[in-house]
């Protein structure tokens, strides 16, 4: 029992030492002020928060306070003991800022073991109360007597919460109404009140006012205006001439008219009068309108024929008798009439148009819009030319005054590249404006063709087993830019093909996959190229060939047909460095013997020695001799000897 005893007491001692250890942790519990409930603009607020001491020792430590970005306060907390609490009051804030904003209380103590607590997050929302009259719809300005009107007035809730409020409207001191309005923030709606009936006569306030409990924009509370009520006018004239006018042509008939309005506030019967004068020759007619108050017409007289070329006098005017206002009753002007004037010309090209490009062979039919301008019926050749290469003309046949019509030209080839300037003119005699005879604009004949320039690998000779990337040059010799396919094959058993693009008179290199060179002996390459309305497929293909050689020794080649006669070809690469392809034919089966010499005739290498059958055969030198040692540079003769045929030939050995 003792022993147990003894274990409790130092047990007890071990945690009471564990927990005497000094443990430092401060945070803030909660913020007290502002909360998420609405702040009126412009009210005082102090921001709290209540902090804690969650350690185990007395402590001193700076408390920040932030709203938004454009508050931040510290407070010091000083002597906080162990679980205490206390509330940190800061700087007053003048909320001004509308809108909803972030909130931030933290605790900055050095050495906090727990930084989980050290800050708390809210929000502050600010409100504006602010609703206001933006416009006096109804009653303004001037209004008949005995007329009935609703006023009607525009307000709008500038502020930043829904709103209720009184609107009262005032029109001298005869007229007051007040009525009830609701607005979402941002909102502008019209508000009504009961009729009117205007009798006061004279000019009168007409004002308007809201009434909202905190609103803190005063300004925009009132607005006023006036009304006049006056007795009903009649007024009525003439607004404008509206035919003839300018230059017309003499016997062109002419529909006078003008256009008239009933200035006044009552429906009115009137005539309108319009007279043309010229010395004693003089038009005149009239015709009744019955137009409601504000309204406008526009009223037609009988045609008018001009005949004599002069300049005449014109006049309109209303007649009514109770008219207020005479001042607006008539309206004066001047036509000329003139004699017959010929002018003919070109309106546009129609084609070729300059904003299309042409292919190359494409047949094209010139067109052009041409119009008389003048005032007497005219026939008159048109020419049209393209460049200096063609020219063509058409006679156009009886084309009333003013009227229009489309000529259409021989059909040109259109063959020749580039850009050319285009013309259509008129050859009208006695033409009085030559400004208009003729439009100029261009045609651009675009070619397609593109075209492969070269094979670049591979040809020649490689040896087998050898990675080549077959590469090809092509080029677009044509105008514009061309999107085509490339063809790339070797033998029978390689086809690739790659999209390319090139812009006018471009070269590029193209890169097909890899081939490995496993086949032996000669090959055809060939490329090709395919352009929908290419015009010079010539150039559209491109073959060579690549032989493929053994690393050693000699190689028959299987042909459809053999030799005629013997042959002995020249050596690929020569000059060469490391090794050359002989190449020889026989027609028959005979004894060989083929072997490379130095220029003193002394046999160096023996390439071939034996009896062979009809056939091509290839062979590779090294360069070296038959003891396997390689020569130095120079000339050397490599010579091919049977029973009936003897033949030798100069290779040099670069190094």
């Amino acid at each position: 029992m003792r022993n147990v005893l003894f274990l409790m007491a130092v047990t007890g001692a071990i945690f009471s030492l564990a927990f005497a250890q000094e443990s430092l942790d401060v945070g803030v519990v909660r913020i007290i002020a502002p909360t998420y409930a609405w702040i009126d603009s412009g009210t005082v607020v102090t921001p709290q928060a209540l902090v804690r001491n969650y350690g185990n020792d007395t402590v001193s430590f700076p408390v920040i306070f932030t709203i938004g970005t454009f508050y931040t306060d510290t407070q010091n907390v000083v002597n906080l003991g162990p679980d205490d609490s206390i509330v940190v009051s800061f700087t007053d804030w003048l909320a001004i800022q509308r809108g909803t904003h972030a909130t931030k209380c933290s605790t900055a103590l050095e050495g906090d073991t727990n930084p989980a607590n050290n800050a708390v997050t809210g929000q502050a929302r600010v409100r504006v109360r602010d609703v206001g009259v933006s416009q006096i719809v109804i009653p303004v300005g001037i209004i008949d007597s005995g007329a009935t009107v609703r006023p009607l007035v525009r307000l709008t809730n500038y502020g930043t919460g829904m709103a209720t409020f009184s609107v009262t409207f005032k029109i001298g001191d005869f007229y007051t109404q007040t009525r009830s309005k609701t607005l979402f923030a941002g909102y502008t709606d019209t508000a009504n009140f009961p009729a009117w009936t205007a009798n006061e006569l004279g000019t009168h306030p007409v004002f308007c006012s809201t009434a909202y409990t905190g609103d803190v924009n005063p300004a925009n509370d009132t607005l006023s205006d006036s009304v006049t009520v006056q007795l009903e006018v009649f007024d009525v004239g003439v607004v404008s001439i509206l035919a003839p006018t300018g230059l017309i042509d003499s016997g062109t008939p002419i529909v006078p008219q003008v256009r008239v309005k009933n200035f006044g506030d009552s429906t009115a019967p009137f005539p309108v009068w319009f007279r043309i004068s010229l010395l004693d020759q003089i038009y005149e007619d009239s015709v009744w309108l019955d137009l409601a108050a504000g309204e406008e017409a526009t009223c037609q007289f009988d045609t008018w024929m001009p005949t004599a070329p002069d300049t005449y006098r014109l006049e309109s005017w209303t007649d009514l008798t109770e008219d207020m206002n005479p001042q607006n009753d008539t309206a004066t002007g001047l036509v000329r009439v003139r004699g017959q004037q010929p002018d003919v010309g070109v309106v546009r090209i129609i084609s070729p148009s300059s904003m299309v490009g042409i292919d190359s062979g494409t047949v094209v039919t010139p067109q052009a819009l041409v119009r008389n301008y003048g005032n007497v019926t005219a026939s008159f050749p048109v020419i049209f030319t393209i460049g200096t290469f063609y020219t063509d003309t058409q006679n156009v046949v009886n084309l009333n005054p003013y009227d229009s019509i489309v000529v259409s030209f021989t059909d040109w080839l259109a063959i020749q590249r580039g850009t050319h300037n285009t013309k259509c003119s008129t050859a009208f005699e006695g033409d009085i404006n030559p400004t208009n005879d003729y439009r100029t604009s261009t045609a651009r004949v675009r070619v397609r063709d593109v075209g492969v320039a070269q094979i670049i690998s591979p040809v020649g000779t490689i040896d087998s087993g050898t990675t080549v990337t077959p590469q090809v040059v092509v080029a677009n010799y044509g105008t514009g830019i061309r999107i085509f396919p490339v063809t790339f094959r070797i033998g029978e058993f390689y086809n690739q093909t790659i999209t390319e693009t090139l812009t006018e008179g471009q070269i590029d290199t193209v890169f097909f996959p890899d081939w490995n060179a496993n086949e032996i002996g000669t090959h055809v390459v060939f490329c090709s190229t395919a352009l929908n309305g290419d015009i010079n497929p010539a150039n559209d293909t491109l073959s060579d060939s690549v032989t493929v050689l053994p690393l050693t020794g000699v190689v028959e080649e299987k042909s459809q047909s053999l030799p005629k006669v013997f042959v002995l070809e020249n050596s690929l690469p020569n000059p060469f460095t490391l090794r050359t392809v002989i190449r020889y034919g026989l027609p028959k089966e005979c004894q060989v013997e083929l072997g490379v010499y130095n220029p003193s005739g002394v046999l160096v290498r023996r390439l071939q020695a034996g009896t062979q059958k009809p056939g091509f055969y290839t062979v590779i030198w090294d360069g070296t001799d038959d003891e396997g040692r390689r020569v130095g540079k120079g000339v050397y003769l490599y010579k091919l000897e049977t029973n009936e045929f003897k033949s030798a030939k100069k290779i040099i050995k670069l190094r």
